[in-house]
């Protein structure tokens, strides 16, 4: 059973991950401003993700949190994969948006 602190640990990962690949992400863009915004929108909602659950996820009940907490591993190994091939950056961004999104809505399930 995931622990509180343990989910929210895989959240900062998966904010840390699109943080620390942030510039590579944006490079891959090519100047395309649609994409660009793709990504720092990513980052943004992956980061309120991390402080939303944080500030509900002692109110949440043991399932919610053990959903949360599959979301986000699941959400790091799409994150993961979409950063192996930048080449299509339109399906990376798809993922990583994709994924940032599905835990957001496994947050806002919370208490």
């Amino acid at each position: 059973m995931p622990e509180p602190q343990d989910t929210l640990d895989q959240l900062q990962k998966n904010y840390d991950t699109i943080h620390d690949n942030y510039y590579d992400l944006i490079a891959a863009c090519d100047g395309n401003k649609e994409y660009k915004k793709r990504v720092v929108d990513a980052k943004r909602d992956a980061n309120d993700n991390l402080l939303d659950a944080e500030n509900r996820i002692l109110d949440a009940s043991q399932g919610e949190i053990e959903e949360l907490s599959a979301a986000a591993k699941k959400a790091q190994e799409e994150i993961d994969e979409a950063l192996e091939s930048l080449e299509d950056i339109k399906k990376s961004l798809e993922m990583i948006t994709k994924a940032v999104k599905v835990v957001g809505i496994a947050v806002g399930a919370l208490g």
